[in-house]
Formats: structure tokens, sequence, C-alpha cells
């Protein structure tokens, strides 16, 4: 009488499982050698790149191959694919002709390379599913090269004594470029009150403390992000490391 078998295999360094297969015979093994599944292929990899090998077991044994195929639907829905933000480096949900989509060696040569909704689009499922499988693999997004843009000696002048979304609305250059070009050449950022550079004296208080001063000191002085700092004084949020904002000291 035949066996059939649900086997897994699992990450050595972890224990974690990454893949659920059904078989019969030595078709366990299989994949250790080579498989249509590009990303199972490169999870095989990584853990032999450490000198190690994935630990396979058989988890369920029956003579009844429609209830292996049971068992393998069952673990794969417990552990998830990947691809939808679970454990699994499987393609598919198991059983007898239960497929979902289907990704082929040129979807994983192409990540990173376009953009994910176009792969969406060709594979029939959402950008964001791509996206998921794109960084599981520590493959980063597709970025199109901006155009290059020159800043006259005004422009650069401007640079930190207004805010970046300011100063692209006077120049016409977009935003992420004059922060790019900002972080290159180590000019400070700064966000702006009334479009000017903001040096009124501001009050933060944390329990019986108080702290009058500019922002900027006031950002020195606990080591906060700017950003938060900002947050706090528009109510965008309640506090920063403890600190609520009070107001301008001369009001």
């Amino acid at each position: 009488m035949r066996e059939y078998y649900v086997y897994m295999y699992s990450d050595p360094s972890t224990g974690v499982p990454f893949y659920i297969g059904k078989g019969t015979a030595a078709r366990y093994e299989r994949h250790l050698r080579k498989s249509h599944n590009e990303h199972l292929n490169r999870k095989i990899a990584k853990i032999r790149e450490l000198g190690l090998e994935p630990v396979v077991e058989k988890v369920f044994k029956t003579a009844s191959e429609d209830i292996a195929y049971s068992v393998e639907m069952h673990l794969i829905r417990s552990y998830g694919l990947s691809h939808l933000g679970g454990l699994l480096c499987n393609q598919d949900l198991g059983g007898d002709g239960t497929r979902t989509v289907e990704y082929d060696k040129s979807f994983y040569e192409r990540l990173g390379v376009v953009p994910d909704y176009v792969l969406g689009e060709e594979y029939g499922c959402s950008h964001s599913n791509v996206g998921i499988i794109r960084k599981s693999l520590g493959i980063p997004p597709f970025r199109e090269r901006s155009p290059d843009y020159e800043f006259s000696p005004e422009v650069v002048e401007k640079m930190g004594t207004i805010s970046d979304k300011k100063l692209s609305e006077i120049c016409g250059i977009p935003v992420h470029a004059i922060q790019r070009y900002r972080a290159k050449h180590n000019i400070q950022n700064t966000r702006d009150f009334e479009g000017c550079v903001d040096k009124r004296l501001h009050r933060f208080v944390k329990d019986d403390l108080v702290f009058e001063g500019t922002r900027e000191e006031f950002k020195n002085h606990i080591g906060a992000p700017r950003g938060n700092i900002y947050k706090v004084m528009t109510g965008e949020r309640k506090s920063v490391h403890g600190w609520t904002y009070g107001g301008l000291v001369d009001e």
C-alpha cells in the first residue's frame, strides 16, 4: 500500500518552518536539489551560505492521498504564505488543484527592477503582495532616476532659511530634489513658521521642569527629532520625551 506524507522544511538557525509539501517516496528531497520555486531556492541558498542545511521532517503520514492533501492545505493556511505576510515560501495553498498566483523565475528576476504595480498587473495580484515578497528577499524598491536639477546661487542661499516646500513653490524644483541637494551639501533643514526661520522663544514643560528657548535649542537639549517637536507644537502629538508645549514665552 502506498504511503503519503506531508513534509516540512525548517530553518535550522531559528526552527521556523518555511515550506510545506505533500509527497510519496523521496519527494521530500526534490526541492533540496532544485525547485521551480525561485523564492524557495533563494531561502535554501541563504541557509547553505551559513554552512547549514534545512531541517526536513515528515510531519504526517497516511494511506489516503485526500487526507494528505487536506493536512497539507491546513498547515499551509496555518503558517501562511510569505507573500501574504506568512512564513512559507510556498507559491500556492496546496491541495489538489487549489492554487493561487504562480510566480516564475522572471517574476523574481524583475523584483526591484520594475515598479511593484507593474508586476502586480502582469501576475494578477496586488502591488502590496509584490512588495511583501520583494522585502522578504531583501530587494530594495524600484526607483526611477530623477533628472538633474540646476540650483542657482539664490536658491542655494535660501536653503535652510525656509522650508523645502516653500522653496519648491518659489523655484519650481521638486521637494525631493531640494532635500537630496541639502543632504549632499550638509545644509541643515528648518521647519519654519510664517515663512521665516523661527527664532522665537518657546516654553516646554515636563513635570516640574520648564525649558525656555528656541526650537533648535530645545531639540539639542532633549535630543529629539525636529519633526516630533514640530508635531507637539502644532498639536499633532501630545508630548515628546515627556515634554509638552507651553506656548510662546512672550505671550
